[in-house]
């Protein structure tokens, strides 16, 4: 069958919005059904995936929570050697 448009299968349907690629504190207070006091206190205490800067705003990345929830939710210095041993 051949249509008029090209089909990209990479390509949200119309009308669907993609997950955010990053995420605020708020975000990450729902996907992980935390306070954000909680998680405010966890990033505190190094227990959260670090932050990215954009702006004046602090943001995590959706991709790496998933990973880290994945894992077990280990410590940032953990995860962090992960990572790294994962490059």
């Amino acid at each position: 069958m051949t249509t008029d448009q090209p089909t990209h299968e990479s390509q949200p349907a119309r009308g669907v919005t993609p997950p955010s690629l990053l995420i605020d504190i708020r975000d990450l207070s729902a996907l992980l059904r935390r306070s954000v006091a909680s998680l405010e206190r966890d990033q505190a205490a190094g227990r959260l995936p670090p932050a990215v800067r954009l702006g004046g705003s602090r943001l995590w990345r959706r991709a790496e929570i998933e990973a880290w929830v994945a894992a077990g939710c280990p410590a940032a210095a953990r995860w962090a050697a992960l990572a790294a041993a994962a490059k």
